[in-house]
């Protein structure tokens, strides 16, 4: 058996010190981190397909908001679809896109959003419909570039598109 020939290393603790500080730090100080970029919402189309018969014969006011801020998205969904059409808040919004939707239509809506949006809502108001889950459709940051939503006759419903 051979012995290790060892010999010693003088370090001065200056020099300890600063390795020890740039090592522990080397996340803020070496390498700074990236700075956050919250995800936005690629969705640049919706394909509303509407069933025959919709709200009873009439015309099915939907408005398409776009909400760029966590926050904003309780507070969209906390007024609801049934008293949002007439809020002092939808007046104040400035991201949103109204249409009319009857039965038997088919439209392809291009988004006018900026470019910050997080979530897309869409409140239709159906007459004599009060489940507020019926009358809304979010869509996430995990949304695709075209959403697809289904509008029957007394509620709404999303569908992805695409994916892998």
């Amino acid at each position: 058996m051979t012995a290790l020939n060892m010999t010693r290393v003088y370090i001065p603790k200056v020099v300890l010190i600063a390795l020890l500080l740039a090592t522990s730090c080397k996340d803020t100080f070496l390498f700074p981190p990236k700075p956050y970029v919250p995800p936005f919402n690629e969705t640049e189309t919706i394909l509303f397909i509407s069933d025959n018969e919709i709200n009873e014969g009439m015309g099915l006011p939907v408005e398409v908001i776009y909400v760029t801020g966590s926050d904003d998205l309780k507070q969209v969904t906390d007024i609801g679809p049934d008293v949002w059409f007439e809020s002092k808040e939808r007046e104040g919004w400035p991201f949103k896109q109204t249409l009319m939707l009857k039965g038997g239509e088919e439209i392809l809506f291009k988004l006018n959003k900026p470019s910050e949006t997080k979530y897309i809502v869409v409140f239709a108001t159906f007459f004599r419909v009060k489940d507020q889950e019926a009358q809304q459709v979010i869509l996430d940051p995990d949304a695709g570039e075209q959403a697809v939503v289904w509008v029957g006759a007394r509620a709404i419903y999303h569908y992805e598109v695409g994916g892998e």
